[in-house]
């Protein structure tokens, strides 16, 4: 009824909305402004034309609301295309446009269209592609989170717990993710986050804030380090300098405002919030049964400063927190909040992140940036164990606090069309104060004591980028780290290459070096003796964990609006953290629970190997007469070998993955327009411990088959997610409605499997079952 309203009354007002659209025009590689850039909006009959500035930025007034195409022109540079950017009556368009120089000779001309997903990094030759706030927000079951939105590309797996968001790269634990904010490293940026992890249940970062990512999951260019598996790198818009603009909204991620505008026009610094509450204890009122039971409280802050000056280049002050709290009790404790049975569980957490940014535009041809930043993490968990008597007794109490200072510097010289040269250092200090005890026959022991315990780690990076025409690059670079605690050093190479065979089609190749030194608590795991009087710690000198990626990729534009790109990867890895004594662990089956894994661990040494290798396959049909379609495909196995000797599957080694992503998007009018989209993923389960069934009955108590470790696949993964978007536009103001349909079959997808020793019943515990959720938001 009421989407027959809505099109009944845009049907009657019919008069044209206008908008403004601004935008600057930088040069890709030094990212300095380019003057005199032709902008065309839709050329044909009734375009529009402006003119870049001496500072590059370009105002395009009475805009039509609704989609446009853009096109940039300046001479010696790529012709660039944006097809169908949409345009809304509630907020002024502002377009970051940065364009590439020509490489070949006098009068010849180059165009290229922009491509959904081309990466923003132009170091990056293979396995990277970047995404835009409108597919985290478009897509079914993201619900408006980078991290869910990603496992829509090929070679990223969904997480084996439908209440978390961990990115499973190409099999790799979610640990391997190095995660950037504004070109800083950062800490995990997700709710209820834990040491050693990369995911949660809700992530900190608010669509509304961000702008066109990179996400990498291979072959990484050597600015990037100290990670495994894949990059996140994430970018924050600008607020907007020239108007005071709103943003209102409620959706299954919580309650949540926002406010940004000019601080002076003169000077065109802005400032941007937004706060957020969360929304799913109002759920569980009205009857909706959530996964696990246990239902987390949340709250969290963006924010983001931009401020240029004159002659000391732009500053950017950033940040982003959070305040978090779950309680589980017993009837929730085979739950993924709380797996130990007949305890009543408390966990509190707050995370914070801060940062300044300086980009200096020297000359034409160069920039440097330089940052500064410092994160907190705290967490304090309490198990209450639940007696005979129904009386409480503390059992276990965890106190954590870490903190992480930053400084880095990046400067990148275009020397000329055909090389560009890239160099940079991070200095990372990360202390951390911790207190772990347990209740042990009568009287508490301490499992861990920390006070300011320091881990300093120092990295570098050179990158050299040689275009020997506008169809060939070869890419070279260089990342070492030094872990001063124990004088560790490694010394990655890195190589990528790109052939355009012809006008539509490329050849892609990249290799490198990535290693990851371990969790902060892993180097002060202590051993002691059989009477608990004599502690030492046997995990200090740990080296990094090390990888090497191999990729070759194939791209081809079959079309203007269609795509396929398919990629081949080995990946193999060494160094990798196992117990001296013979057993199955590793910390490559680690990363995607509430808890690091490492807690009942020690004597770890680098004697591990591991290996992943695979095939994937991404077809893209790009938004063009009102519909769009994202296809891929992974085809993969990914093993390691323990202490014990043996090869085995790791815990993610699922073997196939294939989403499928169809939608349309329908414009009644200029003013009211609907998207529908529907995506179906289907993959292998994650593997799991197997259980000894007879071993257990007999000595009454979980006996695992150290041997068969993750021999065992869980059933397929099966889920269907669909989404319907109403967007209306009214004069100053823009509302959009959805709802989001999760897991539209109501399949019971298996999360873990349990045995009762004393019954000798197996029983499974299953994913978030159908729920349907709303959205509606306001820009104004």
């Amino acid at each position: 009824m009421f989407i027959f309203f809505m099109v009944s009354l845009s049907v009657a007002i019919s008069a044209q909305f206008k908008q403004t659209v601004r935008g600057t025009v930088i040069d890709k590689v030094t990212t300095s402004p380019i003057a005199g850039v032709t902008v065309i909006v839709n050329d044909g009959v009734g375009k529009l034309i402006a003119y870049t500035n001496s500072l590059g930025v370009f105002t395009i007034k009475e805009v039509p609301v609704g989609r446009n195409n853009f096109t940039f022109y300046y001479m010696g540079y790529e012709t660039l295309y944006l097809r169908n950017i949409s345009v809304n009556s509630g907020k002024e368009l502002f377009l970051n446009v940065d364009m590439t120089e020509n490489v070949t000779l006098l009068g010849e001309v180059t165009v290229r269209g922009y491509k959904k997903g081309e990466v923003i990094n132009q170091m990056a030759a293979i396995s990277a592609r970047s995404f835009s706030v409108e597919e985290t927000e478009r897509y079914a079951g993201s619900w408006a989170d980078p991290g869910r939105m990603a496992t829509n590309f090929a070679g990223v797996l969904t997480s084996s717990n439908d209440t978390r968001n961990d990115i499973i790269i190409r099999g790799n634990s979610p640990a391997g993710l190095l995660w950037r904010l504004e070109g800083i490293d950062i800490p995990n940026p997700n709710h209820f986050a834990v040491q050693g992890t990369s995911g949660g249940p809700v992530s900190m970062l608010n669509s509304n804030m961000l702008t066109r990512s990179d996400f990498m999951s291979g072959a990484f260019p050597a600015q990037y380090g100290n990670a495994l598996a894949g990059v996140f790198d994430l970018n924050l818009r600008n607020g907007n300098n020239n108007k005071h603009e709103y943003v209102l909204q409620a959706g299954l991620n919580g309650y949540e405002a926002g406010v940004e505008g000019p601080f002076s026009k003169q000077h065109n610094s802005s400032y941007m919030f937004n706060w957020r509450y969360s929304f799913l204890d109002l759920l569980q009122k009205m009857g909706f049964n959530i996964a696990g039971g246990a239902i987390p409280t949340y709250t969290d802050l963006n924010f983001k400063i931009y401020a240029p000056t004159k002659r000391a280049g732009t500053f950017s002050l950033f940040g982003l927190g959070g305040i978090d709290k779950v309680s589980a009790g017993a009837e929730n404790s085979t739950d993924q909040f709380n797996p130990i049975k007949n305890t009543d569980l408390r966990n509190n957490t707050k995370i914070g992140v801060v940062g300044l940014t300086n980009k200096l535009i020297l000359g034409e041809k160069a920039n440097l940036i330089t940052a500064l930043s410092y994160s907190a993490q705290n967490s304090h968990i309490e198990l209450d164990s639940i007696m005979s008597n129904n009386t409480k007794q503390l059992y276990y109490s965890s106190f954590f606090f870490e903190q992480q200072l930053l400084v880095s510097m990046h400067y990148t010289r275009k020397v000329n069309s055909r090389n560009t040269l890239s160099a940079g250092f991070i200095y990372k200090d990360k202390w951390i104060k911790q207190h772990d005890s347990v209740f042990y026959y009568g009287s508490y022991l301490h499992l861990l004591d920390l006070n300011n315990e320091h881990l300093r780690l120092i990295q570098g990076f050179m990158e050299w980028k040689h275009r020997f025409s506008d169809k060939t690059d070869l890419y070279i670079g260089v990342h070492s780290q030094y872990l001063l605690m124990n004088d560790t050093k490694t010394i990655e190479p890195r190589i990528g290459f790109k052939w355009n065979i012809t006008k539509s089609q490329s050849l892609n190749f990249g290799y490198g070096i990535h290693s990851q030194a371990q969790t902060l608590p892993v180097y002060f795991i202590e051993s002691s003796n059989a009477q608990r009087t004599a502690y030492w710690r046997t995990c200090e000198n740990l080296d990094f964990s090390k990888s090497q990626h191999f990729v070759v990729g194939y791209n081809n534009k079959l079309s203007e609006n269609w795509n396929l790109k398919i990629e081949a990867y080995y990946q193999d890895m060494w160094d990798i953290p196992v117990e001296t004594r013979p057993t199955n662990f590793s910390v490559l089956n680690l990363g995607s629970t509430y808890y690091n894994g490492t807690e009942d661990k020690d004597s770890l040494v680098n004697n591990g190997l591991g290996k992943n290798y695979g095939l994937e396959m991404t077809l893209e049909k790009y938004l063009s007469h009102n519909w769009y379609l994202l296809t891929t495909g992974s085809l993969f196995n990914s093993r390691y070998k323990p202490s014990d000797g043996i090869w085995r599957n790791t815990k993610y080694a699922s073997n196939y993955a294939l989403n499928f992503l169809l939608g349309v998007e329908y414009p009644f009018n200029s003013k009211l327009s609907i998207d529908f989209n529907f995506r179906v993923v289907w993959s292998g389960g994650i593997r799991s411990l197997e259980i000894d069934k007879e071993a257990s009955v007999a000595s009454g108590k979980i006996v695992y088959l150290d041997y068969a470790a993750y021999s065992k696949r869980n059933k397929d993964y099966i889920k269907a997610d669909t989404k319907i978007t109403l967007k209306y536009n009214m004069r100053g103001s823009t509302l959009e409605c959805g709802i989001d349909l999760i897991n539209v079959t109501d399949r019971n997808n298996i999360y873990s499997e349990s045995f009762n020793p004393a019954t000798g019943v197996t029983s499974y515990t299953y994913q978030q079952g159908f729920l349907p959720t709303a959205m509606i938001r306001i820009v104004f």
